[in-house]
């Protein structure tokens, strides 16, 4: 009798071990993680970044005239982006110019006016002063008038538009985002273990889950120091030749040369 009671509790036990097995892979199913070995650890992920960009701000308050280049287009180093109305500073400027015609010919009228002695020193000197001070107030002038039309400092293209035609803006307005192109960027998180290996002139790799392609990188720029807490080093790496397909924001993982001694799990 003993021993049919041992059999029907062994049958029990294996029943409820099968049924919490069973559930448990029911929950690792519905979450849809994937089982990562304890010693497979996923690979690190880089961001695609221009070499260089910009979110460049109205320099005056006014009203926008003309916005040249859309989200997406391209322009060339200065290139004009955004024109503002102003009517007041070119009137400004012409004026400033013409201020500067007659204290020039002030000062050419007193000098031969002195050669002949019916002009003092003093009223030449003060001729040259007026001259000058023209000349100044003339630079003064066209850089406000320069402020009316926003140029590309580099070649690129426009990220996002900000503003319309016709906005009236203050001084400080963002006006449009642009970067570079041609010369991309890689900026990657890695494990402090991979210090060794990912060292300015390393070269490693990184697949774009956008184009599903992988790219050549270089190292070119290393964090200056590691965090204390993540314990995580910041590096930065530049592709390698010139991919038009590639956009700013792509990203997927990078694959470097295998670190000599990665962390055991303890």
């Amino acid at each position: 009798m003993s021993v049919l009671v041992e059999r029907a509790l062994l049958f029990i036990a294996l029943l409820l071990i099968s049924f919490t097995i069973a559930a448990l892979s029911a929950v690792a199913g519905e979450g849809g993680a994937a089982v990562v070995p304890a010693n497979k650890e996923p690979l690190p992920r880089g961001l695609i970044v221009p070499h260089q960009e910009a979110l460049l701000s109205s320099l005056m308050e006014g009203q926008i005239q003309t916005i040249h280049k859309q989200e997406g287009e391209r322009f060339q180093p200065g290139e004009p982006l955004v024109t503002f109305y102003c009517p007041v500073r070119q009137a400004r400027l012409q004026q400033s110019q013409a201020a500067l015609t007659a204290a020039r010919k002030r000062l050419r009228a007193n000098r031969e006016l002195a050669a002949v002695r019916s002009a003092s020193p003093l009223d030449v000197a003060l001729s040259e002063a007026e001259l000058l001070q023209a000349e100044a107030e003339l630079a003064v002038q066209s850089a406000m008038v320069d402020m009316c039309l926003v140029r590309a400092p580099f070649a690129g293209r426009v990220n996002t538009l900000q503003v319309h035609p016709y906005e009236t803006v203050p001084q400080g307005k963002p006006l449009l985002d642009i970067a570079s192109e041609g010369h991309f960027e890689v900026r990657v998180i890695l494990p402090s273990y991979y210090y060794a290996v990912a060292q300015i002139g390393t070269e490693f790799s990184i697949h774009l889950e956008e184009t599903r392609r992988s790219y050549p990188v270089r190292v070119i720029r290393t964090g200056g120091r590691i965090d204390p807490v993540s314990q995580t080093l910041p590096i930065v790496g530049q592709v390698v030749g010139t991919f038009p397909e590639l956009l700013p924001g792509m990203g997927g993982p990078v694959s470097f040369p295998s670190p000599q001694s990665a962390p055991s799990d303890l």
